[in-house]
């Protein structure tokens, strides 16, 4: 699909450097690198393609939720969100896929991160969060105790 047709929001989610084109594919807009765009259709035809660039958002009506991939994604641009800066305890806990204490009244999607690395999203919605890190991928084995970094 043309850049023209692609939801601004979505566009600065994307880092500038990256040169990408867009495309929708069962209601996730995916950005895939402009550089390899002419030869994505030759890979199609001849490899099993499992995932064609990075998934960007799922749009549902008017609003964008934004891919676990994307967070963990180099494409992502870190600048079009707040960050949730967590210690070792809230990494562990959004790791498990458990709801992050509220910290500021301003609504809208955070990137959640820890030793600024990114790890997932959360909704802040003022006075709580929603975890949206994939329950797939969540933590189930229970830590009684964290222990303490050794290297900090």
């Amino acid at each position: 699909e043309s850049t023209r047709k692609v939801p601004e929001e979505l566009v600065f989610w994307i880092n500038p450097g990256f040169e990408v084109t867009w495309f929708q594919e069962q209601g996730i807009w995916h950005s895939f690198p402009a550089s390899w765009s002419s030869y994505l259709p030759f890979m199609e035809k001849h490899l099993t393609v499992l995932q064609a660039g990075t998934p960007v958002a799922t749009q549902l009506g008017d609003q964008f939720i934004p891919h676990p991939a994307l967070a963990l994604s180099l494409a992502c641009n870190r600048e079009a969100f707040p960050e949730y800066v967590c210690n070792l305890q809230e990494a562990i806990a959004f790791l498990r896929k458990e709801n992050l204490t509220a910290r500021s009244p301003e609504k809208g999607w955070m990137l959640v991160t820890f030793r600024d690395l990114p790890l997932g999203w959360i909704k802040n919605l003022g006075n709580r969060t929603n975890n949206y890190f994939p329950g797939e991928w969540r933590i189930r084995m229970e830590i009684p105790e964290i222990p303490p970094l050794w290297h900090v």
